[in-house]
């Protein structure tokens, strides 16, 4: 199969369809390729205030004592 045919082939096509397939393909490519958001960015746990830290996969606050240990704060309702 030589560029001609290729060429041809595509020639038949119009371009709104070449439009919705280079379309279609980028979001698959997209979704195959993007990272799993906060987690990936960041990690899983982000600074939260002075002494806490924010889980970004539940959203729940942990913030430190007095001992270095955390507690568990609510969560933010947005997750």
């Amino acid at each position: 199969m030589n560029l001609n045919v290729v060429r041809q082939l595509l020639g038949r096509v119009s371009e709104r369809t070449k439009l919705i397939v280079v379309g279609v393909i980028a979001f698959l490519l997209g979704l195959m390729l993007s990272g799993h958001g906060g987690d990936s960015a960041n990690g899983r746990y982000v600074p939260w205030g002075s002494s806490g830290l924010l889980d970004t996969r539940t959203g729940q606050i942990w913030m430190e004592d007095g001992n270095q240990h955390f507690k568990r704060w609510a969560s933010l309702p947005y997750f």
